[in-house]
């Protein structure tokens, strides 16, 4: 489980580091526009996430870390048989289904509920 930990604490240094960045740069963008006066209703919808986009959002990752957590159970379950290597590629596997099941279920939202358009 070690080389597990020393895999993913770098892959969570690097994430942490472009979301900081993201940010950063998302605020100075909003900050030029708003010193620029060209806030509008043309471009809120950029800035305003509709309260759908969040909860699906949050099924995406809660699916994902179910499946972490049932590659790691898996784990618990049987030490003898799955060694760490399998343990990294069972959360590889069950984090991209879950993903794709998260895609089949927001592609089923949007097409029965269609965005607005601006």
């Amino acid at each position: 489980m070690a080389h597990v930990v020393e895999i993913l604490v770098p892959l969570g240094f690097f994430a942490l580091v472009v979301l900081i960045v993201k940010i950063i740069s998302d605020n100075n963008l909003r900050r030029k526009l708003i010193a620029q006066n060209m806030v509008d209703e043309r471009i809120k919808y950029l800035y305003i996430k509709p309260v759908a986009d969040l909860a699906l959002s949050s099924i995406k990752w809660g699916l994902v870390l179910i499946g972490i957590g049932l590659a790691l159970f898996i784990r618990s379950l049987f030490p003898y048989y799955v060694s760490e290597e399998m343990t990294l590629a069972l959360i590889f596997l069950f984090s991209g289904l879950a993903l794709i099941l998260s895609f089949g279920l927001e592609k089923a939202h949007v097409k029965k509920n269609p965005p607005e358009q601006p």
